[in-house]
């Protein structure tokens, strides 16, 4: 017979559960004294609820339709961030803090030593596996829910994350995940690295295997086509969902791969096997596996704000994902034995069309230009010097060094740059 658990253990379970925030939750049925045995928690990026509405008529009664119909439902989540991304995002969803207490501000940082972009994660005292890319957590300045399950666990509870992207599946796993697995860039590989256990070696298989996404994109198998005809009813569309497309990915064509909806089924495929074989129906204390999809899927060229019909095949494989997910978890811990939470990250790629003289009538920002005159402004005023590093995606980078010599503060340099800047040609506040 297998240890039960402390009465302080399961008081902390129940604390830390109840203070999930999502905005669909399936119990079905737990009560409030129940401790699932697992719980997984689900992130889709680009998610918008008017389409969970407009498109329910395509979605299967056992997937999203079953989220929505049995589960507790929040429609006003608001997201009262400057700038989102799917990093943060998801740091934020995952640990319940803002960015500037988490750490994890967007998927890239500007290195002032360099003098170039790096990815948030990048840590080089780790090793990739089945990558290049050497990253880690330890950008993350605050615990993540996994963090806090394997706290109450005295670290016995199993908590791992997928993801297609590194940043939102080690911004999910967090600090004490057993495992963090994203899609590598290059070779298409599903990856990790030293800084987690070892890959389990039956997805180590998986990973090698000519079912693996690799040897797939290698050998030209990989094909996306709409699972099914969609036809307007009631004479309604946003865009022609009539027509067909087929896109096939190579091997050099990781990046489009996972841009497409078959990323979102590779993140499924993974999690059933960690659902079946990763020891959470084993386990005595209760785990969690975090998933991220992407509905960011329209075509690059995509010039309609209108939903493509590549958006609406995601949506109804999205829905099937969901549906295989909760099917799995009702045959390895029955129903009311598990939590799901469900939520989007706050944001969508929203093509905004372009309006023909819109750049006449209100300019064209250049940041080249931008940070040339700021520079000049600003050396008028505190003397001559390179106070500005670069001007680059709405984002200001000042040379803290020069600021601290002079013994400035920074936050006055702020202050007279925001005010600059808002003056310029092409700037919107």
């Amino acid at each position: 017979m297998g240890k039960t658990k402390s009465s302080l253990e399961q008081r902390s379970m129940r604390y830390l559960l109840t203070s999930l925030l999502a905005l669909v939750a399936l119990q079905h049925p737990l009560s409030a004294g129940d401790i699932p045995r697992v719980v997984v928690y689900i992130t889709i990026e680009d998610l918008r609820g008017d389409y969970l509405q407009q498109l329910s008529p395509l979605f299967s009664k056992d997937g999203l339709g079953r989220m929505l119909q049995e589960g507790k439902v929040y429609p006003q989540v608001r997201f009262p961030l400057a700038e989102l991304d799917r990093a943060s995002a998801t740091a934020t969803l995952h640990t319940g803090a803002y960015p500037q207490i988490h750490g994890v501000e967007r998927s890239t940082l500007w290195d002032t030593k360099q003098h170039s972009w790096r990815p948030i994660f990048h840590d080089p005292s780790v090793i990739g596996s089945y990558t290049r890319d050497t990253y880690s957590p330890k950008a993350l300045l605050v615990n993540t829910l996994g963090d806090r399950i394997k706290e109450a666990s005295s670290g016995a509870g199993l908590v791992y994350a997928v993801a297609s992207d590194a940043e939102a599946a080690i911004a999910s796993a967090g600090w004490f995940a057993n495992g963090a697995f994203w899609l590598d860039s290059k070779i298409g590989s599903w990856a990790t690295s030293t800084y987690y256990e070892e890959m389990p070696k039956y997805l180590e298989a998986y990973n090698r295997s000519n079912e693996g996404p690799n040897k797939r994109l290698v050998s030209g198998q990989v094909v996306w086509s709409p699972l099914q005809t969609y036809a307007p009813k009631g004479g309604r569309q946003w865009s022609d969902w009539g027509k067909g497309f087929s896109y096939r990915y190579q091997g050099h064509q990781v990046a489009d791969f996972k841009h497409s909806a078959l990323a979102n089924e590779e993140v499924t495929t993974l999690a059933l096997r960690l659902i079946d074989q990763g020891g959470y129906a084993e386990s005595q204390s209760t785990g969690m596996l975090a998933l991220s999809y992407s509905l960011d899927v329209a075509p690059r060229e995509a010039l309609t704000s209108e939903l493509t019909v590549e958006e609406l095949d995601a949506y109804v494989r999205l829905d099937r994902n969901i549906q295989t997910i909760l099917s799995e978890l009702d045959r390895k811990f029955g129903q009311g034995n598990y939590l799901v939470a469900l939520t989007g990250t706050g944001y969508t790629h929203y093509r905004r069309p372009r309006i023909k003289g819109a750049e006449a009538r209100y300019g064209r920002f250049s940041t080249k230009k931008g940070a040339a005159l700021l520079n000049l402004y600003l050396s008028a005023i505190h003397g001559q010097g390179s106070w500005v590093e670069r001007l680059a995606d709405g984002r200001i980078y000042l040379n803290k060094k020069l600021i601290e010599s002079k013994k400035m503060r920074l936050s006055d340099l702020q202050e007279q740059s925001a005010a600059f800047i808002e003056e310029m040609q092409g700037v919107g506040y």
